[in-house]
């Protein structure tokens, strides 16, 4: 890539770009590592026999098929 002569705002624009881009990766990170929980939550509970490989995933399983909505009870 040639060097822009002249142009001495170029490297401050990119510095000041990559600056932006690691300070909102790390605010994400740290937000992540605040915020997350190691437990599946309201919903999610419906996906661990699947999960667990204790059913096989299905039309059913997942809310797509016509005749039933519910994942059957594994016994």
């Amino acid at each position: 890539m040639p060097r822009a002569v002249g142009r001495p705002w170029q490297w401050i624009t990119r510095l000041f770009v990559w600056g932006v881009w690691l300070v909102l990766s790390i605010s994400l990170l740290d937000f992540v590592r605040a915020y997350c929980v190691n437990l599946p939550f309201y919903d999610e509970w419906e996906l661990l026999p699947v999960m667990l490989r204790e059913q096989p995933i299905t039309l059913e399983c997942c809310g797509l098929s016509t005749t039933s909505t519910a994942c059957s009870s594994v016994g």
